[in-house]
Order: C-alpha cells, then sequence, then structure tokens
C-alpha cells in the first residue's frame, strides 16, 4: 500500500505535474529526467522550462524519456520566472488542471517512491498544507544535505539534519518548518491559487521559495517536512558552493527578503542587532564582501524592496516530445 492510500487520500498520475527549470543544461538533466520518468506514473505531467542555453539538449532529453513537454522561455527568466511560466501555462489550459505541482532541480536526482508521501502531504483533507520539502543527500548519497530549513533573525538561513549521515536519514520525523528547498518540493495548487506566483524580484535565483513558504505560512497554511521523500542534489551547480557568485547571489536574495518580511515595526532593532553581530563574527573575508556588497546594492536601488509580479508572458515555444529517430542516446551528454 502507497503512503498516499495509507493516508486516506485519493490520488491518480493526472493529479500531478512535475516542473523542472533547465538552464544550460546537460547530463544533469538527463540524470534528472531519466529518473523522474522511471519512477512518475506516466499519465503524470512533466514539463522542462527551457530557460537559456542549451535548446537542442533540452529537446533531446525530452524525447529520449517522452512524454515530456518542453516550454521555451525565450530568454533566463531565473528560478521563479520558469516556475511561473510553468504554472501559468499548466492552470491556464482548457479542462481539469494538476491538485499538486512537483518542482525539482535539473541537478536532482529523485529516488524511487519519493512522490507519494509528498502528495500525500499536501492532500491530506483539513491539513492546509501548501508546500512539502523532501530529504536531499548529497550527490554521492552519503551525507544528509537538507531536511527542512530554519530562517534566522537576520535572514540567515541553515539546513537542518546537514552533515549527518544518510544512515540516520531513516530517524527523521516528519514536521512544520520555516521553508523548504525548492530543489525537491511540491506546491498545493489550491494554495498557490490563493498565495499567488513565486516573487520573480529574486532573479536569477536564492530565496524565491523561502518568500514563497514565509507567505504561506503568514496566510495560516503549513510549510511541512516530509522524511520519506528524497533525492540526490548536487548542490549550486549552477554557480558552485562557497563561490563568490553564489555568495553574492545569496546575499542579495536575503537581503532583499529582509526588506520585505524582516524589517517591519517591531522587529527592525532585532535584526539590525543579529546582522552587526554576525557582521562582526565573520572570518571569510569573501563571505563578508558579498554580505556588505548586497547592502551597498540595495542603497544603490539595485536592490527592489518591492514584490515583483510574475511577468504576463507565454512561452516563447512549445514542444511535446515524442520519438525521435536522431536522439543518439546518452553519449550526446558526455556519459
Amino acid at each position: 500500500m502507497s503512503a498516499v492510500q495509507e493516508a486516506g487520500v485519493g490520488f491518480a498520475g493526472a493529479d500531478v505535474a512535475v516542473i523542472v527549470v533547465a538552464y544550460r543544461a546537460g547530463t544533469d538533466l538527463f540524470d534528472c529526467v531519466q529518473a523522474l520518468r522511471a519512477d512518475t506514473d506516466r499519465s503524470a505531467e512533466i514539463i522542462v522550462v527551457d530557460n537559456g542555453g542549451l535548446a537542442d539538449e533540452v529537446a533531446e532529453v525530452a524525447a529520449r524519456f517522452s512524454p515530456v513537454t518542453v516550454l521555451g522561455s525565450g530568454h533566463n527568466l531565473g528560478f521563479a520566472g520558469g516556475v511561473n511560466l510553468a504554472m501559468s501555462w499548466l492552470l491556464g489550459r482548457n479542462g481539469r488542471g494538476p491538485r499538486v505541482v512537483a518542482l525539482v532541480n535539473q541537478d536532482c536526482v529523485v529516488r524511487p517512491g519519493w512522490l507519494a508521501p509528498l502528495v500525500a502531504a499536501l492532500l491530506e483533507p483539513g491539513e492546509r498544507v501548501a508546500v512539502a520539502g523532501a530529504t536531499l543527500l548529497d550527490a554521492r548519497g552519503l551525507l544528509i544535505q537538507h531536511a527542512g530549513g530554519v530562517i534566522h533573525v537576520n535572514g540567515l538561513t541553515d539546513h537542518m539534519g546537514r552533515g549527518r549521515g544518510a544512515d540516520e536519514a531513516g530517524q527523521l520525523q516528519a514536521r512544520d518548518v520555516d521553508y523548504v528547498t525548492g530543489a525537491l518540493c511540491a506546491l498545493s495548487v489550491d494554495a498557490w491559487s490563493q498565495l499567488g506566483p513565486m516573487d520573480e524580484g529574486y532573479h536569477p535565483v536564492y530565496f524565491e521559495e523561502v518568500d514563497y513558504c514565509v507567505r504561506a505560512r503568514a496566510q495560516g497554511y503549513r510549510v511541512v517536512y516530509v522524511p520519506a521523500s528524497e533525492g540526490l542534489h548536487e548542490e549550486a551547480a549552477s554557480s558552485g558552493v562557497g563561490s563568490r557568485l553564489y555568495l553574492d547571489r545569496y546575499h542579495r536574495g536575503r537581503v532583499r527578503f529582509a526588506l520585505l518580511h524582516l524589517l517591519g515595526r517591531g522587529r527592525r532593532l532585532r535584526f539590525i542587532a543579529a546582522e552587526l553581530k554576525w557582521l562582526a563574527s565573520l572570518r571569510s573575508r569573501e563571505q563578508l564582501l558579498s554580505a556588505l556588497g548586497a547592502w551597498l546594492a540595495y542603497l544603490r536601488g539595485d536592490v527592489s524592496a518591492g514584490r515583483q509580479k510574475a511577468a504576463a508572458g507565454t512561452p516563447s515555444h512549445i514542444f511535446t516530445a515524442a520519438a525521435r529517430p536522431s536522439f543518439k542516446g546518452p553519449g550526446s551528454h558526455g556519459r
């Protein structure tokens, strides 16, 4: 019996869609979609948003694992923009749309049985769950990378369970959390219709899912961590964990998030005290420069303190993959 059946929740593949936002895709996307197609009901729609970079490779991967639909963005919309484009397309069609939409990073490989526990959490009657997140392990499957997220007073975020051995994953408990990572999670479509799309002001990446989770909780919805759902994740594959590019993007997102959520009446002094204490404690020059650079960017007007609505747009192209004899298989992706 599946986790969904045990929860007493009606579920069919057609109730679910999966969105993968792809940018400069290659081998990672091949592995991601291969795992999805192997462990996802074929009636569940898989959408790959081609956010720029290697359109031919995206089309070939989609064809190899059809049925997969590719939506072209025309340019890099960022993670939030790619998700919003796909959600708008999914929910704007005639006919019954999905009840649950899963988000999977192109650098994430889902493990068997990943989907049902997330769907069960979202569709449990009366629980008002807006977002359900999975356990992420490192790419080798040896260490826990994410088991729910914590937001600190100054907007710094931590992954719960990080660094613990993967053999301890079975000891983790389902619970409500501040946020879950967008690398592997699922969203309630009912909640999305109330909350609206992700904020595209976090372009290109980082803090858009944190922002969405915080907005959900502020509206009385729950954000839950579901340990039974697992994936392997190559963290920050596009920018490199700890690189200057990663830190710059992270802190720009953090500053914007703080301006929107943490500097309101009654919270400002706590935030400033925590931020100054953290800055004074830093031993990493790169971290300090990135954090200060983000605040300077805000003072220059380069970091918006207003919510950025989803741009009204349609895919530049839509490709519903069917078998293509010209596809050469995994070897064409450097595997």
